[in-house]
């Protein structure tokens, strides 16, 4: 019996690019700012990205891989290269990724979803702002991370519509979906992104400090870019498709289908819904009086485990641990930023954008950072990008006298600057659910993207300086 050793030609090319990338990084001449060693970390952690962008191993192997190679290539040590593991990054990502698999399993997500859906519903462009609004909420009961549930909801609604993925229906579907459950991280309160820009800022200034409240307050004007941009294309679609059954379709009745099969809320829900909005109250007050996040996510799910309360179950835990591939990756992610301050990788940016910077003023250098943040994330990961950027950008506003919060909300939301969905896990999910065909959702991102870069620059520029003083 032979051995089948045919390998995919595309495989065998994408590997080909990795060590191309690899070998150039390698070449770059070094000087006495770019020195050999910031010269391994580039290419080592521009090599890892290219494996993750092109999918050639999982993430959990690349979340290792990453501190792994910075290790044997001397860029770091060991405590270094893992120093997001030792930080309260693991406690929190754990507790929220338990949290949500809870939420989900008793069916308390599902039933909001629904519900706002059958609110909203009764068309087509409601049923779709009905989606949009769903997302919205599970984006922020499960602080950020619930796309996969967002992405289950969109599929159920074209799927109840007996749509395809090359249907052209899907692209507004797709859109509310990236808007309410992936976008939303610009203004609600997501763990991930957060903790990542004030590891990186607060590697430089210890004393720096950016609230759930501020983040929201400063960034609250993307939900409103998120509704109009998603009316203004649903009003285009059905003018361009106006002939399309799904456009004339008077009401669809899945979701009520839905809600009524699952009956009246449950003991379960009811206790879950008290616990969240006492875990969204100490949102609110816990930076008033220095208290940690990670410890209230943990005691939220301690509560719920309590005998009296009864809600927790073995299942929930495991299945939050699933997600443990993510966890391996975003900690890797959180290192870069420690590792490349090691490395001497914030001295390049810093030697080589601080005079552009100084040049331009404090408006100007605003739209700089848009710039390079979008530039950097089409070639980095966001996760890589926000790490990188933040702590060199903070030096040099620190050093030039420059309002610093504007331009860290430059690098935060040029995160939703994706032009191709391999520039982020999040996108990709929604092709992994084969919710849109490849072709149409690259056109979708392009035309998003290119309407959130003139929002950014027209409208939300001088709306951060007006409110961050």
């Amino acid at each position: 019996m032979g051995v089948n050793l045919k390998i995919d030609r595309k495989i065998i090319i994408k590997w080909l690019i990795c060590f191309i990338f690899l070998a150039i990084c390698m070449i770059i001449p070094v000087n006495e700012v770019f020195t050999p060693l910031c010269r391994k970390f580039v290419a080592v952690t521009v090599f890892c990205i290219i494996l993750l962008a092109f999918d050639l191993l999982p993430a959990v192997l690349i979340g290792f891989l990453l501190p792994s190679l910075w290790v044997l290539t001397g860029c770091a040590t060991l405590a270094q290269a893992m120093s997001g593991w030792a930080s309260v990054y693991p406690i929190m990502l754990i507790s929220a990724f338990i949290f949500a698999s809870l939420l989900e399993r008793i069916g308390l997500l599902q039933r909001i979803g629904y519900k706002t859906i059958v609110l909203c519903g009764g068309s087509f462009v409601k049923t779709v702002f009905g989606l949009f609004i769903a997302c919205n909420l599970i984006a922020l009961l499960t602080f950020g991370i619930g796309q996969p549930l967002g992405i289950v909801l969109g599929f159920a609604l074209a799927k109840s519509l007996n749509l395809k993925p090359e249907d052209p229906e899907c692209m507004p579907i797709t859109l509310a979906v990236l808007l309410g459950v992936i976008q939303s991280g610009a203004y609600i309160y997501s763990p991930v992104s957060v903790t990542m820009i004030l590891g990186a800022a607060q590697a430089v200034n210890p004393d720096f400090q950016l609230t759930w409240l501020q983040l929201a307050g400063h960034n609250m004007p993307v939900l409103l870019f998120g509704i109009v941009f998603l009316w203004a294309y649903l009003k285009w679609f059905t003018k361009k498709y106006a002939d399309s059954k799904v456009i004339v379709l008077s009401e669809s009745d899945y979701f009520r289908n839905e809600l009524n099969k699952m009956g009246k809320i449950s003991s379960d829900e009811q206790k879950s819904l008290v616990v969240l909005l006492l875990m969204l109250l100490y949102m609110l007050i816990a930076p008033q009086f220095n208290l940690e996040l990670s410890y209230g996510f943990l005691m939220a799910l301690i509560i719920l485990y309590l005998p009296f309360i009864n809600v927790g179950a073995t299942e929930d835990i495991s299945n939050g641990l699933k997600m443990s591939s993510i966890l391996v990756l975003v900690l890797a992610f959180v290192s870069i930023g420690s590792v490349g301050m090691v490395c001497g990788f914030s001295n390049v940016i810093v030697t080589y954008i601080l005079p552009i910077m100084e040049g331009l003023g404090p408006i100007k250098s605003i739209y700089a950072t848009l710039l390079i943040g979008s530039l950097a994330n089409f070639i980095l990961t966001p996760g890589a990008m926000i790490m990188l950027l933040t702590g060199p950008v903070v030096q040099l506003c620190t050093a030039l006298g420059y309002n610093a919060l504007p331009h860290i909300y430059s690098i935060y939301l040029t995160e939703h600057v994706i032009f191709h969905p391999y520039e982020w896990p999040s996108y990709l999910l929604i092709l992994a659910f084969g919710l849109i065909h490849i072709n149409n959702y690259v056109k979708l991102c392009c035309i998003k993207t290119v309407f959130f870069l003139l929002f950014l620059g027209i409208f939300m520029v001088p709306w951060w300086l007006f409110v961050t003083g």
